[in-house]
């Protein structure tokens, strides 16, 4: 699951050690275009960790990137979080982890909510 360039990836925090949070992200391993392991933090270019509201998170992701609340695709393990569809954000709830199959019906709740069709290979 190489990353595409040309995508936008933010994370939106609760938690009150935000440093401790950029460390995580630091130490975290995922796979790169050639499969090579990368920092999972450089695919990042927003962070918003601090106490307080997913709802405040997204209202500042989309102030500093001016990217449609539409366009914005969220997992959490928090189902109380769910309020951020109020602003058009798509969410998915997390109930254990975040793998290939989650992400997957992630972006496919967020493609069916546009009316986008991806056809698939036989």
């Amino acid at each position: 699951m190489g990353w595409r360039s040309g995508k936008q990836c933010k994370v939106g925090g609760t938690h009150a050690d935000a440093q401790r949070t950029r460390e995580a992200l630091g130490l975290l391993l995922v796979p790169g275009q050639d499969g090579v392991p990368v920092r999972a933090v450089t695919y990042f270019n927003t962070m918003e960790i601090y106490p307080g509201s997913k709802m405040r998170h997204f209202r500042e992701i989309h102030r500093k990137t001016g990217i449609p609340y539409e366009q914005m695709l969220f997992f959490d393990d928090e189902h109380r979080n769910i309020e951020v569809e109020d602003l058009g954000v798509t969410m998915t709830l997390v109930r254990w982890q975040t793998d290939r199959a989650l992400w997957a019906q992630g972006l496919a709740e967020w493609r069916r909510r546009r009316g986008i069709r991806v056809e698939r290979d036989a």
